[in-house]
């Protein structure tokens, strides 16, 4: 019997049926992005759309499923899902227009990647200090079994990322902050890689904002 945490919202059944349409193999994922002004009211997505799972993020998700990296050159078996990161190189405006940047299997790491805070962790693959944020285990991710689809059944972990207002660093007062890609990272102490990656149309972060990405995972 599901408790009131297994509950989905009625908002979810969209994503999942997207989803479960798209017949891409193995692991699958979506996005919600929200621009807003207190933690209370984020209001309606700005933005959503599919991220895509990198070829390291397959390769660690078998590695965890099974606890075996037979095969490979990697051991990421005491790797764990729990940092994300943003950029300003997922798209251009031309005359107007943005134009998104395509994300590979091979992604390593942002294409621009934006400084946080220098408390957080460097991107390993960029040396760009205070990059990857950790994501907070407190209400901030979400794991469910047995999810709802169509025609489907499948797991759901929901990661909830937010970029807090007096970020990013060494933004003044003022001054506003191009977004436009962001990152999930597999982790162990302070060593990185990105397990999915999406580039989407140029969000402008201010000091007294807050950006909060959905970051939803299905397997």
């Amino acid at each position: 019997m599901y408790n009131s945490e297994n509950i989905i919202l009625e908002d979810d059944h969209k994503i999942f049926d997207r989803l479960a349409s798209k017949r891409n193999p193995f692991i699958k994922g979506w996005v919600r992005l929200f621009l807003h002004k207190n933690m209370g009211n984020k209001g309606n997505p700005i933005d959503e759309g599919y991220n895509l799972v990198v070829g390291k993020g397959r390769e660690f998700s078998a590695q965890r499923l099974f606890d075996n990296n037979t095969g490979s050159s990697n051991n990421w078996k005491n790797y764990v899902i729990n940092c994300f990161g943003v950029g300003s190189g997922g798209a251009t405006v031309s005359d107007g227009t943005p134009v998104i940047n395509d994300v590979n299997l091979d992604d390593s790491g942002l294409f621009t990647p934006v400084t946080l805070n220098d408390s957080y962790y460097n991107e390993t693959n960029s040396g760009t200090n205070g990059v990857v944020k950790q994501i907070s285990t407190d209400g901030s991710i979400e794991l469910m079994g047995g999810g709802y689809g169509t025609d489907t059944y499948y797991s759901k972990v929901k990661c909830t990322c937010v970029i807090n207002d007096s970020e990013p660093s060494g933004l003044s007062a003022g001054e506003a902050q191009q977004i436009s890609e962001a990152g999930l990272y597999f982790t162990s102490g302070s060593t990185n890689h990105m397990f999915s990656h999406i580039c989407f149309a140029p969000k402008w972060v201010e000091l007294d904002s807050i950006l909060t990405i959905e970051w939803f995972v299905i397997c």
